[in-house]
């Protein structure tokens, strides 16, 4: 028994175990290899804690539906009980009745037959379930916004890193170029001396690059629940993912091809910088053209909701009820169910609580309702005997006709059971009817209606803050793209003065002063795209989430 027992208990603990592993088992990837941003979000709703207890919210509401089902189901219950009689009650002296021992066993059922406020209970506990199931799904979208604007942000921070690494070793070449000529006096030292510092003082910008790229990587890994010691390499560029908003099919590369400049000469590496810089402006035109049709499509849909929201806010505003305690108030607000606000997390909780209060009215209701339930009850008594021979034949004399009948009671009182059983069986049935409860029930009926139309006014504002945030992110997109509009064309034009003063310096034609401001010029213009680029992405980000559609990943078609 004992082995049987063991074993059923760790049979148990490895169920239970496995389930544990199953329900919150962990997503890995092998270290250094490219994070797209489709497996990031992946990765993230499904290790971070934040999704855990969503869903186990979600679980517990499943539990609490269950206990209200419960309560339809029959209710058995049993009891026993033994009663030793130490006195025994007397009627008169020397007459006592009752057994010394007593048992007792009884068996209960009861079986709701009308209980409306059961009913409306278990569809208010659906509804809470429907309002965990709509938080739960709110939390993934603000956790899928955060991880898109941690990747954008990483995006951000190698680009600008990259930016500063490409000018520290163009001015390092500089530096060496200008210290051959000053050591064959064919320049100043103060040339040196200004070359070097403009290396030093980009040197130190990159330290501070370094950082930004430690420390958003880590915020990243940190909603990714990964290991802060993991490499992480990141796939594609904030370019690659402009590009793939345009067009979904657009594949991102995982890894960005480098230049080969190895055995060039000096003019045929600035022919192939020219004509890269020549093919990058042309695909970043084409980029920022298909964005403008793009954005404009956001824009107009945008306009229309806003325009449609005005026009009924100003309908509306003089058919208002201010009765707060009245279930008929009137306070008109925007519908929303055919727009696209119709999966805004903040709306659809405010729609499911008002849904909460009307079924927590109606639950108030039904405790003015009778309930009716049956029930049926069955008893197993058994007491001692009592011998009450002595009593019946007392009084009699000797002969034998007296002894004949005492004689015979006494052989079937042995003939018999020491015990006397009884088992009395009840069924029926049982109505409550509330009649009064000192208004109590009309105040929380009042109350109620009241949470109901704060609730109405409550969404009202919620509509016009909601309306402010996509008003928002599209005049962001919009500026984002006008910058990178003008961007595209002053980094051209800043890569093109930077190689034309080099080549000027290189030939003595040239300053060290106009090629330290061409670099830095050439620097502040990549940095501005590159930051345009993010403003654009996290507007876009911040539009899809205020939306409420960024739930789900479409396939980002990245290899």
């Amino acid at each position: 028994m004992k082995k049987f027992v063991l074993t059923l208990c760790l049979g148990l603990c490895t169920l239970s175990m496995a389930y544990a592993q199953e329900e919150h088992e962990k997503i890995t990837m092998e270290a250094g290899a490219p994070l797209t941003l489709e497996k990031a979000i992946e990765i993230a709703c499904t290790n971070n804690p934040t999704i855990w207890v969503g869903d186990m919210e979600i679980k517990r509401y499943d539990y609490v539906y269950n206990q209200a089902v419960s309560t339809l189901y029959p209710q058995i219950d049993a009891s026993a009980q033994y009663a030793l009689a130490v006195r025994r009650q007397e009627m008169t002296e020397g007459f006592s009745f009752g057994g010394k021992n007593t048992f007792n066993l009884a068996a209960n059922v009861g079986v709701p037959l009308f209980a409306p406020s059961v009913y409306r209970q278990m569809k208010l506990t659906k509804t809470q379930m429907a309002t965990a199931v709509e938080s739960a799904r709110a939390n993934k979208i603000d956790l899928i916004a955060s991880v898109r604007s941690a990747y954008f942000n990483v995006l951000l921070a190698q680009e600008s890193l990259r930016v500063l690494d490409e000018a520290i070793a163009t001015t390092g070449k500089v530096v060496n170029d200008t210290e051959l000529l000053y050591n064959n006096e064919l320049v100043s030292e103060y040339d040196m001396i200004t070359a070097e510092v403009q290396k030093s003082t980009l040197e130190a910008q990159r330290i501070q690059a370094v950082n930004a790229v430690d420390i958003t990587m880590l915020q990243l890994k940190m909603y990714l629940s990964l290991p802060e010691d993991m490499e992480i390499t990141l796939a594609g560029t904030l370019d690659d993912y402009c590009l793939w908003l345009c067009n979904p099919s657009y594949i991102i590369p995982l890894e960005s091809a480098g230049v080969n400049t190895n055995g060039l000469t000096e003019a045929e590496i600035l022919a192939l910088k020219n004509d890269n810089i020549n093919t990058l402006a042309a695909q970043r035109e084409s980029m920022i053209d298909e964005l403008g049709t793009f954005t404009n499509s956001i824009k107009y849909d945008v306009d229309k909701l806003v325009g449609d929201f005005h026009e009924a806010k100003s309908n509306s505003a003089h058919n208002r009820s201010f009765n707060l305690d009245d279930k008929h108030a009137t306070v008109e607000v925007f519908k929303t169910e055919d727009t696209l606000l119709a999966n805004n997390t903040t709306l659809r909780t405010l729609d499911l609580n008002s849904e909460l209060l009307e079924h927590q009215e109606k639950l108030i209701q039904t405790t003015r309702m009778p309930t009716i339930a049956a029930f049926a009850s069955i008893s197993y008594i058994g007491q001692e005997r009592i011998d009450l021979s002595g009593l019946l034949g007392g009084g009699m004399g000797a002969g034998g006709g007296a002894a004949a009948p005492s004689a015979i009671t006494r052989a079937a009182a042995a003939s018999q059971s020491k015990f006397w059983w009884q088992y009395p069986i009840n069924v029926g049935a049982q109505i409550s009817i509330p009649i009064f409860s000192g208004l109590k029930k009309t105040n929380q009926i009042h109350e109620v209606r009241n949470q109901q139309n704060q609730l109405k006014f409550q969404r009202e504002y919620a509509v016009e803050g909601i309306m402010l945030q996509l008003q928002q992110s599209v005049n962001t997109l919009v500026a984002a793209r006008e910058s990178l509009r003008a961007n595209v064309k002053t980094v051209e034009q800043a890569q093109k003065a930077y190689f034309i003063s080099e080549t000027r310096y290189n030939a003595g034609a040239g300053t060290i002063l106009e090629l330290n401001s061409a670099q830095l010029t050439l620097i502040q213009a990549q940095l501005n795209y590159s930051q345009a680029v993010y403003d654009y992405l996290s507007a876009y980000t911040q539009y899809r989430a205020v939306l409420g559609v960024d739930e789900q990943v479409a396939g980002d078609n990245i290899n």
